[in-house]
């Protein structure tokens, strides 16, 4: 038989389970140089200008797909 604490479990997994299925990437962690030509940044800036960024999150995903 089963209680309460039992009964909770199985909603509470799945939605934690979805829950994880929709969080984003987080990306790059701040270094304080750019993730891509490694120029020195401010804080919380991971690429100098957008150029950068997607050349890094494009080299990343083709890594990503063994291409």
């Amino acid at each position: 038989m089963s209680d309460i604490a039992d009964d909770a479990d199985g909603p509470a997994e799945a939605f934690n389970k979805a829950a994880l299925c929709q969080k984003k990437p987080e990306g790059p962690k701040y270094t304080g140089f750019c993730a891509n030509c490694g120029e020195a940044l401010a804080p919380p800036l991971r690429w100098c200008d957008k150029a950068c960024m997607d050349d890094e999150q494009a080299r990343v995903a083709k890594d990503f797909r063994g291409n």
